[in-house]
């Protein structure tokens, strides 16, 4: 069956320029497929003038994850996951700050059907920096990966 663990990197940088840009076109992140343990659309700048935080995303994103996996079971259909998240949105890029990334890690389980190369994941992540006004998902459920 060849069981093998498998250790994967990515990195995303995404720059929508400077100006106005319409908010459909903005950069969020947070959830499954950005920042896991972060809830979704929840990291990045905010509009507090309505005396809630609405997201309002960014033209800036950095993020970053590395997931390592090991088979569970002897066909590899099961296989155990670690990771580490982390990155944030910028209204544009002059606000980047690299110490000012959100972090996470946590543990996850991929399922493979039949076989298949597209798993059905889920996973428990943990806010490594939490602050008060961050939006917890602990967990995140997902078909495919975060490494397309």
């Amino acid at each position: 069956a060849g069981l093998r663990s498998v250790l994967q990197f990515r990195v995303r940088v995404a720059d929508a320029g400077g100006g106005d840009v319409p908010v459909f076109e903005r950069y969020f992140a947070g959830g499954t497929q950005s920042i896991r343990g972060f809830a979704r659309r929840s990291v990045g700048p905010v509009d507090i003038s309505t005396g809630t935080a609405i997201p309002v995303g960014g033209n800036f994103s950095l993020l970053e994850t590395i997931e390592y996996s090991v088979p569970l079971s002897p066909d590899d259909s099961t296989r155990g996951a670690i990771f580490y998240d982390a990155g944030n949105v910028w209204p544009d890029r002059s606000g980047f700050d690299f110490g000012d990334q959100k972090q996470s890690a946590g543990v996850g389980i991929l399922l493979y059907p039949g076989g298949g190369a597209i798993p059905i994941s889920l996973y428990l992540g943990w806010i490594i920096n939490e602050k008060p006004e961050d939006k917890r998902e602990v967990l995140s459920f997902t078909i495919g990966t975060m490494f397309f």
